[in-house]
């Protein structure tokens, strides 16, 4: 719906961008936006990982019913999915940075 009304206001104004839209790869052989796509999307499907990592972690610790095995487990679980989230939005930072100088 969005792209068909952005669709109509370029061509009632004659302008037209050769940008791609979001989420999809360059009409040309530029591998810098293409490679940054693709690292975008790796970054949000980690992420998302990382999540459930976190539920999967929270539900270890909750059912535990007093076994230290499955409460340290379920910490452990938690402790290296935050520390994954660190390292993903690191990577997204980077990522960012050399965009902006590369492009």
């Amino acid at each position: 719906m969005l792209l068909s009304l952005i669709v109509k206001a370029q061509a009632q104004t004659g302008v037209f961008i050769n940008k791609p839209a979001p989420g999809q790869f360059a009409k040309s052989n530029d591998v810098n936006t293409n490679l940054i796509v693709v690292m975008k999307y790796v970054l949000s499907g980690a992420a998302v990982i990382v999540v459930l990592f976190i539920i999967i972690g929270g539900f270890l610790y909750i059912t535990s019913a007093g076994d230290e095995g499955r409460v340290e487990q379920g910490k452990n679980t938690i402790t290296y999915a935050v520390v994954g989230l660190v390292v993903i939005i690191i990577a997204y930072t980077i990522a960012q940075t050399v965009q902006l100088i590369l492009l």
